[in-house]
């Protein structure tokens, strides 16, 4: 006779084959239960981040967006007003409405271009007065301006 055949019909190794079977089977069952337990809690942590990464995101957004946004045409023309010299704005609230002097062209260039603006000519007007010098710090132009007082209303 064949040891298979005996194998088969040995009802105590029948039995222990049995237990052990069951053991594994148990083990799988448990095995799947862990595993699945610890892919929700990675599905969470992998939520949150996700989540974290888009409110972050979006506030990027948000910030690149407001400092891309055009200022006002106001706030420019008060900004360039304080490069030119910070006392412009000074004597405006003094109620000194009329300015000139001497600029490099290059700024000239930036207040007739602000000027120039839908809706500047409420705050400001600009005229080159076509005088031209030639200093140690180089060439300057005349520029006259008014600025209306309402510039400085919020």
């Amino acid at each position: 006779m064949n040891t298979i055949g005996l194998f088969w019909r040995d009802e105590a190794r029948l039995s222990s084959l049995n237990y052990y079977l069951q053991w594994i089977g148990w083990g799988l069952v448990v095995a799947g239960a862990i595993v699945t337990a610890i892919s929700l809690i990675i599905g969470r942590q992998v939520d949150r981040l996700n989540k974290a990464e888009s409110a972050a995101r979006e506030q990027k957004i948000i910030a690149l967006e407001s400092a891309t946004r055009p200022k006002p045409i106001r706030d420019r023309i008060i900004t360039q007003m304080n490069v030119i010299s910070p006392q412009i704005i000074e004597a405006l609230r003094d109620g000194i409405t009329k300015g000139s002097g001497d600029l490099p062209l290059h700024v000239i260039a930036d207040l007739q271009r602000l000027a120039d603006e839908p809706g500047a000519a409420a705050y400001i007007s600009v005229r080159q007065t076509g005088v031209m010098k030639i200093t140690t710090i180089g060439q300057l132009n005349g520029v006259e301006f008014t600025l209306n007082p309402s510039l400085l209303k919020a």
